[in-house]
């Protein structure tokens, strides 16, 4: 029951339509490199969303592309699973599934309301990479290592999920461009000898 509200909650709050997915994916297919690496700046963006905390990502992601030869705009762009607006129920949410896995249970309406300022704190665009660092630490360890289990957990999932997902489908897209391309070729060679047909 909880994992459906939340799904519902962010999806509301998203506000995603199928315009605006199709035109990102088209940007991300676009993007220079293999599909394997783009697809690797993709786990590599959603995992870091998940287990790093907001504010503090983009340090992590693109030192990890350039090791790992990863598409670095990927990278840095999915990172932004978590943003000002998703944080508010995937942070509760994988504190509540980490809290369960080490075996204290913790309610998602209490996660909810003890990580409030905290979240306030880092969506405020006030907060500096340090003052990030010591407001994560200041929630102790029974919400930080839930925080961090219950990340890792979901990075797995959605690391695996996204890199197949958008490998299937950048290569999709990109052997439709080429046979497009290639009839487009062959139309204008048949044009071409229509025009000037052999004596």
């Amino acid at each position: 029951m909880v994992i459906i509200l939340i799904s519902a909650k962010i999806i509301c709050v998203m506000r995603l339509n199928r315009k605006t997915i199709i035109y990102y994916f088209i940007k991300l297919a676009k993007q220079s490199g293999t599909p394997e690496s783009i697809s690797r700046g993709v786990t590599i963006g959603l995992a870091v969303g998940l287990v790093i905390p907001f504010g503090l990502q983009i340090p992590f992601a693109l030192p990890l592309a350039f090791v790992l030869k990863a598409n670095k705009i990927a990278s840095v762009t999915f990172t932004f699973i978590t943003n000002h607006f998703t944080i508010f129920f995937i942070y509760p949410f994988q504190c509540y599934l980490g809290s369960h896995i080490v075996g204290a249970p913790l309610s998602y309406s209490s996660l909810s309301a003890t990580l409030k300022h905290f979240l306030n704190y880092l969506t405020s665009g006030e907060a500096t990479f340090k003052q990030s660092y010591e407001e994560l630490m200041l929630l102790g360890q029974d919400i930080l290592i839930p925080f961090f289990v219950g990340g890792a957990v979901l990075a797995l999932i959605t690391g695996i999920i996204g890199y197949f997902t958008s490998l299937y489908l950048i290569r999709a897209f990109r052997n439709r461009k080429e046979q497009r391309k290639e009839k487009r070729r062959l139309k204008r060679i048949e044009q071409i000898q229509n025009t000037n047909p052999p004596e």
